[in-house]
C-alpha cells in the first residue's frame, strides 16, 4: 500500500472510531491531523482501544512522534482475516499480544493493548506461553521499576538507608552504597547481589566532601550512569539551647544540608549526559514541628526541605527532587530512647496510627519518588510519620 492510500485508510479507519463517540477529545483531533500530515508511524510498546464495547479483534496502533499519543482501532475478523495487527510498520498477529489491561486516560475507561518485545538476544518475540496468566493485568506497578538504572544511596549500612538500597535492587537497579562501616556495607551489598543487581561498596565519612566527589566518580566508573541519588544521611542529637554551641550547630547543617547538596551537585551532570533522574532527600518531621531540644537537627532539617524546593526548580524538568519528612522510625538512631519503655510507649501513643514507623516505610516512599511513579511530581516534601502534626519525643527540658 502507498503512503498516501495508507493514510487514506487510516482516516478512513479514524473517522469510525469518531462514530463511536469518541472522535471530538482533544488527542483525536491531534491524530486525525497527523494522519493528514503522513506521518510515518513509529513502533509503540502501549495501545488505547477506544472502542470498548466492539469485540477484541483486531488492533492498530500509531504514535505519531510526541510519545504519548497513540490511535488503537478494532475491526471486525472478516475486515481482517489474516489476523494480523499492525504496530508501526510490522504486523502484530493476536497471538503475539502479551496482555490486555484495564486503564484510564483523560477520564475515560479502556483497555490497553500490550504487544510482547522482541527477545534482544535472538529476535523471536515471546510464545503465547510467556504471557501473564490474567487477561487483566495491573501495569501500575510498572511505573516503579527501576531496570537497570543506577542509584546511589548515603548512610546505607543499616537503618533506612540500607532498606532504601534494597527496596532499590529489588525495583531492578544498581546500587552505589556509601557508609563509615565497611562491614555493615558489605552485608547490605550481599542483599543487593541477592536481588540479582550490582553493588558498589564504598565506605567513606561522606560529611569530608572530597569523598562524595570520590564516591559519585566510582559509581560512574563502575556502574555506568547515575539516574537517582538518595541522601539519606544526617542526624544530630538533641541537646538543650543553650548548651548547643556554635560548632555543633554548624555540623548539623553541614551533615544534613551541605552533604545533600554536594552529592546532588556531583551527580546532576551524569543524569544530565543520559534521560535525566530523581533526587531523594531524607529530612524529617522535626524540620517541620516544633520541640525543645531540637535547635539545631530541626533548623538542619527544615533548611533540606526547603533546599529541595529551590533544587526543585533548578533541576525541572529532566531532573526531579524530592524529599521525605520521616517521623519516628525504629533504628538505631532512637535506640536511646526506645530502651525505656515509658518512652516508647508515650510515643506511640502521641502517634495517630499508634506505632513507630519501620524503616520499610520510608523505602517504599523513596522508591516512589526515585521511580517512573512519581514522574508528575517534584519540589514536594511527602510526609511519612504516622499523622504526627506536633512532637511526639518530650525531653522534659526546663524553662530557661
Amino acid at each position: 500500500m502507498s503512503s498516501g492510500s495508507r493514510s487514506e485508510a487510516l482516516v478512513e479507519h479514524h473517522e469510525t472510531i469518531g462514530d463511536l463517540g469518541v472522535g471530538a477529545r482533544p488527542e483525536a483531533r491531534h491524530q486525525r491531523a497527523a494522519y493528514a500530515a503522513h506521518r510515518a508511524p513509529q513502533r509503540v510498546d502501549h495501545g488505547l482501544l477506544v472502542g470498548v464495547a466492539r469485540p477484541l479483534e483486531a488492533i492498530d496502533a500509531y504514535d505519531f512522534g510526541n510519545g504519548c499519543l497513540v490511535t488503537v482501532a478494532t475491526r471486525t475478523a472478516s475486515q481482517c482475516p489474516a489476523a494480523e495487527r499492525e504496530v508501526g510498520t510490522e504486523p502484530l498477529a493476536l497471538e503475539q499480544v502479551h496482555r490486555v489491561e484495564h486503564r484510564r486516560r483523560l477520564g475515560r475507561r479502556h483497555l490497553a493493548i500490550v504487544p510482547c518485545a522482541a527477545d534482544a538476544s535472538s529476535g523471536r518475540r515471546p510464545s503465547p506461553n510467556d504471557r501473564r496468566p490474567t487477561r487483566f493485568a495491573a501495569v501500575l506497578l510498572d511505573r516503579f521499576a527501576l531496570t537497570d538504572k543506577v542509584a546511589l544511596v548515603t548512610g546505607a549500612g543499616r537503618g533506612i538507608g540500607a532498606a532504601c538500597a534494597r527496596a532499590l535492587a529489588e525495583a531492578g537497579a544498581d546500587v552505589a552504597i556509601t557508609a563509615r562501616t565497611e562491614e555493615q556495607l558489605a552485608g547490605v551489598a550481599a542483599d543487593i547481589e541477592a536481588l540479582g543487581r550490582r553493588a558498589l561498596v564504598f565506605p567513606a565519612d561522606v560529611s569530608d566532601l572530597e569523598r562524595l566527589e570520590a564516591f559519585t566518580a566510582a559509581a560512574v566508573t563502575e556502574l555506568g550512569r547515575i539516574d537517582v541519588v538518595i541522601n539519606n544521611v544526617g542526624g544530630s542529637m538533641p541537646e538543650p539551647l543553650l548548651d548547643t554551641s556554635t560548632r555543633s550547630f554548624e555540623y548539623a547543617f553541614h551533615f544534613n544540608v551541605t552533604t545533600a547538596f554536594a552529592l546532588s551537585k556531583a551527580s546532576i551532570p551524569h543524569m544530565l549526559a543520559r534521560d535525566g533522574g530523581a533526587i531523594v532527600n531524607i529530612s524529617s518531621t522535626m524540620g517541620r514541628v516544633r520541640e525543645r531540644g531540637f535547635v539545631a537537627y530541626g533548623t538542619a532539617k527544615a533548611g533540606l526541605a526547603h533546599m529541595t524546593r529551590l533544587m526543585a526548580a533548578d533541576c525541572a524538568p529532566r531532573i526531579r527532587v524530592n524529599a521525605i519528612a520521616v517521623g519516628s522510625v525504629a533504628t538505631s538512631a532512637l535506640e536511646i530512647v526506645l530502651t525505656e519503655d515509658a518512652i516508647r510507649n508515650e510515643m506511640i501513643d502521641k502517634t495517630p496510627m499508634k506505632r513507630l514507623g519501620e524503616v520499610e516505610d520510608i523505602a517504599i516512599g523513596a522508591l516512589y519518588l526515585a521511580s517512573d511513579a512519581s514522574s508528575y511530581v517534584t519540589g514536594k516534601v511527602l510526609e511519612i510519620d504516622g499523622g504526627l502534626e506536633g512532637a511526639n519525643l518530650d525531653l522534659r527540658l526546663p524553662d530557661l
